[in-house]
């Protein structure tokens, strides 16, 4: 019984659509959701058939257009029908027709048939057959289904390799849509939600290539298209946008907008878009002292001085153009050696503190930690062919435990020297956070199970190090030298350090301190419990391991 309801259902759109001759027919709830579709949807909508069902038929009208077609539909609500309505395709530009009907025996139902207007139909000529980049497995926000930092990052990596329609590589632009937040943030207060933002999303996805838009801040956005995509259009059609849904708010939103092409030569596409990437983030995350304006329009000059930083830093990191000095830790009970601490220094004699965050920024942070590593490793080496047997801690950037295929790197690189795992303690920097705490315990149990103790460097001068002492296991704490420098004039400092020292002692952790100048400092802290020090009274870091 069911099957024969079925066959007349189909039996009755079909003679619904009969009625009318159109370029494409589309069913569609009362709500707007489309549940069949045929025709030459792909040349009105830019989407096939298929694509259309199980979406909204509002996803591809132009804004501005979305109130007629919402009369319309009024209108078939009351009377059965509705008079043909002029409507504007959200991707392709066109301009259609659209008439409407609705059956008894398919009650919540309206029947549309789309019409392409003779003016236009010759003039919107259908892109040439293109291979856009392959679909991604990615997540997409569910405030307004924009695809994540990973997934964008993925599609415009493989459009650098991937021409688009007539062989033109394809496109990254950014907008700015300034006040956006702002103006959302009264319009939520009035219980309008976030349609605006929404209406947004929607639309950077109908004119990207795969859906490939992101959010990249509050007020700045980010999508791949064609090279012949105007984003002159997009910015007056935002606008229109905005006048509809939120008119109230149409002066406070101010939209910008620029355009890079995404062309890198063969075999750099990684280096290329890591520029990419690590331009929008200094952008995105108040590290720019840019307006959005200014940063749309220097965006192409920005992203080539990335490029050409990071081939300088390749260029560190493969030639070894640096070197590396050696400061000393030792006991604070009877001031003896311990350990000391590798410390890059540059060429130039300029402070790596920069170098480092940028190649974290840009992704390279695991090569230069293997390339530091590689040289401390040669370097206890040969001092022990010299019959000096030195324990060196090595830093690790937090974001190398999170790189797939490092813990793999690094271990196969120890195990070629053959140097004895107590000799070298890998200590962890939180100049970039650990946000895959996971990835990053499994990397630190790795090389502890192999004999390898592991620091957690400057702690105390985040907010996340209590996160990381609960998630991750490690032998030392080395505190950090804003409290040690000023402990004797500032008694404050006194129980922020004793209670790090009370925490790590529970944990079977030994705590280091750092930063110490004077003897005063050190009856301080070892009256306190803290274990070992380091600093210029003990010290300075000197190029080169002692030989003797």
């Amino acid at each position: 019984m069911e099957t024969v309801n079925g066959l007349r259902a189909e039996r009755d759109r079909f003679l619904a659509f009969a009625f009318a001759a159109a370029d494409a027919l589309i069913e569609i709830g009362r709500d707007g959701a489309v549940r069949f579709a045929a025709g030459a949807t792909r040349t009105l909508f830019g989407t096939p058939p298929e694509d259309l069902v199980g979406g909204s038929i509002f996803d591809h009208i132009f804004a501005a257009s979305q109130s007629a077609l919402h009369a319309a539909l009024a209108t078939a609500d009351k009377q059965g029908r509705f008079a043909p309505t002029a409507l504007t395709a959200l991707t392709s530009g066109r301009a259609l027709t659209v008439s409407g009907s609705c059956v008894p025996q398919l009650p919540g139902s309206v029947f549309l048939a789309f019409r392409a207007n003779q003016a236009t139909a010759a003039a919107a000529k259908p892109a040439a057959s293109a291979q856009p980049p392959a679909a991604v497995d990615a997540a997409d926000d569910p405030a307004n289904r924009l695809l994540d930092a990973a997934a964008f990052d993925k599609v415009a990596r493989q459009s650098m390799s991937a021409p688009g329609s007539q062989g033109q590589p394809y496109r990254v632009n950014l907008l700015a849509t300034k006040g956006l937040a702002q103006a959302e943030g009264r319009l939520v207060k009035k219980g309008l939600g976030r349609e605006l933002s929404g209406a947004i999303a929607r639309l950077l996805k109908r004119r990207s290539v795969r859906g490939a838009a992101t959010r990249l801040g509050d007020d700045q956005y980010a999508f791949i298209s064609e090279h012949g995509a105007s984003v002159d259009d997009l910015q007056a059609e935002i606008g229109a946008l905005v006048r509809e849904t939120a008119p109230e708010e149409a002066d406070a939103i101010e939209v910008s907008g620029s355009s890079l092409q995404l062309t890198a030569q063969p075999g750099t596409e990684k280096d290329a878009m890591r520029a990419l990437r690590y331009t929008l983030n200094q952008f995105t995350e108040g590290k720019s002292e840019l307006t959005n304006r200014e940063f749309v329009v220097k965006s192409p000059t920005l992203l080539a001085d990335t490029v050409a930083r990071i081939n300088t830093l390749r260029s560190v990191i493969t030639g070894h153009r640096f070197r590396l000095a050696y400061q000393p830790i030792v006991h604070l009970g009877d001031g003896k050696l311990h350990h000391f601490e590798a410390l890059m220094r540059l060429a130039d004699q300029a402070s790596p503190a920069s170098t480092v965050l940028f190649a974290e920024g840009v992704g390279l942070a695991t090569e230069l930690d293997l390339a530091v590593s590689s040289d401390v490793l040669a370097a206890v080496s040969r001092a022990k062919l010299q019959g000096m047997n030195h324990s060196v801690a090595i830093n690790i950037s937090g974001r190398s435990l999170m790189t797939e295929g490092f813990a793999a790197d690094l271990s196969e690189l120890l195990q070629s020297y053959r140097v004895d795992p107590g000799a070298i303690l890998l200590e962890i920097t939180e100049s970039s956070r650990i946000g895959d705490l996971p990835a990053a315990r499994e990397t630190i149990d790795r090389f502890r199970a192999a004999g390898y103790p592991v620091c957690l460097d400057d702690f105390g001068a985040g907010s996340s190090d209590l996160q990381y002492l609960r998630h991750l296991a490690v032998d030392f704490v080395k505190i950090d030298g804003a409290y040690v420098r000023e402990i004797r004039k500032e008694p404050r400092h006194v129980p922020f350090v004793k209670a790090i020292i009370q925490l790590c002692r529970d944990l079977d952790i030994r705590t280091i301190a750092e930063m110490i100048e004077n003897a005063e400092t050190v009856k301080i802290l070892a009256g306190l419990g803290v274990d070992y020090g380091q600093g210029y009274l003990f010290g300075k870091p000197k190029i080169g391991l002692p030989t003797k």
